[in-house]
């Protein structure tokens, strides 16, 4: 199976440009033979959309009407037989807001979801309410994990999921080294060496006034050391997983410069 993690520039929207990019990301990521294409956290609103001055907070998710927003994409992910785990914000029946991972199969069509559980306070979520714990997903014969960013620090998570069956993690992160988490990589690693699990993060790159993300990585955990990483500018990361003697094995990442066009 492929994997491609798209580590691109999200963190400003508005909306139509970054369905723009995710557009353009799924042909290249067809194109390419993925499996899957994962995204960065909040990847369709921007991590930083309530900074912006096209700031549109009618564009959110909803589970009754989320396709009138999505159908550019999913009709991609339907052409090319993708998965998709998409960041994206969601207004629940309630009008509460999430910070969300939503899983699309290869028909285009939702079959998981995981609200982030685990809020970063006094900063850009403060709009979000916490979600619950994340639960697995079965996907392509796959019992995957979906994790949003710092869900990843409680390691807890991690040890529960596997307990439940799961047997990879996929986190959609905007996570840069900062003065709260100097290095994310230890807290990736210390996820994968408690819960047994290996961990994939897609990250964000560039640069906004609030957080220099061009530093950001985007990489593959296993066994509780760091397999893959990449970090830089705009690219599509491709791995390869297989299953062998009940373990996953990962490919090394295959860099494939993004051209927004």
């Amino acid at each position: 199976m492929n994997i491609i993690l798209c580590h691109l520039k999200f963190s400003m929207g508005p909306v139509p440009e970054n369905m723009k990019k995710l557009c353009r990301a799924a042909e290249l990521a067809g194109k390419y033979g993925a499996d899957w294409m994962v995204t960065p956290e909040m990847a369709l609103q921007g991590y930083y959309f309530s900074k912006n001055i096209f700031h549109e907070k009618n564009l959110f998710l909803e589970k009754t009407s989320y396709e009138k927003i999505l159908d550019p994409l999913l009709s991609r992910i339907r052409k090319y037989r993708m998965a998709l785990f998409l960041g994206a914000g969601e207004k629940d029946e309630s009008g509460k807001l999430f910070n969300s991972l939503w899983i699309f199969n290869r028909e285009g069509i939702l079959c998981g979801r995981h609200r982030k559980a685990v809020i970063p306070r006094g900063g850009a979520e403060d709009w979000a309410q916490a979600g619950a714990a994340p639960v697995p997903v079965q996907l392509d014969g796959f019992v995957t994990a979906p994790l949003v960013c710092a869900d990843a620090w409680k390691h807890e998570i991690g040890v529960s999921l596997a307990g439940q069956g799961a047997e990879l993690a996929v986190d959609a992160a905007a996570w840069a080294f900062s003065s709260c988490c100097p290095d994310p990589v230890e807290v990736w690693k210390i996820f994968s060496r408690n819960s047994g699990l290996p961990l994939i993060i897609a990250n964000q790159t560039g640069k906004t006034p609030w957080m220099d993300m061009n530093c950001a990585m985007s990489a593959i955990i296993d066994h509780g050391s760091l397999h893959s990483s990449y970090a830089g500018a705009e690219a599509l990361l491709l791995t390869h997983c297989r299953r062998k003697d009940h373990m996953l094995q990962f490919s090394p990442f295959k860099i494939f410069p993004f051209i927004d066009q």
